[in-house]
């Protein structure tokens, strides 16, 4: 049977549970923020293309809320999909440490 790991490694163990779980809030909000730039710069992207279209080519009146319900969709998949990456990567490092001290 294998023995209990040094009290060092408990220790650092757990401390570095704690900063990975500390961690957690700014994971998500770098996440988030690269989302909402690429929404930012989609939408700007947007309203570029129907200002150079205008007036001649009305097409662009229907293209820009399909082309923004679009991107807004996508955007808000890519949001959840931030916050549940930085959960995900908190909860991997939380669990290493665990399999670190219990073996």
């Amino acid at each position: 049977m294998k023995g209990l790991p040094s009290p060092v490694t408990i220790v650092d163990s757990v401390v570095q549970g704690a900063i990975a779980v500390t961690e957690l809030p700014l994971r998500v909000a770098e996440n988030v923020a690269s989302v909402a730039t690429r929404y930012a710069g989609g939408l700007k992207g947007n309203a570029e293309d129907f200002r150079r279209r205008m007036p001649g080519d009305l097409t662009a009146i229907p293209d820009l809320p399909v082309k923004t319900v679009g991107l807004t969709v996508n955007s808000a998949i890519g949001l959840v999909e931030g916050v549940m990456n930085g959960v995900t990567s908190t909860v991997n490092d939380v669990r290493n440490q665990i399999r670190r001290v219990a073996g």
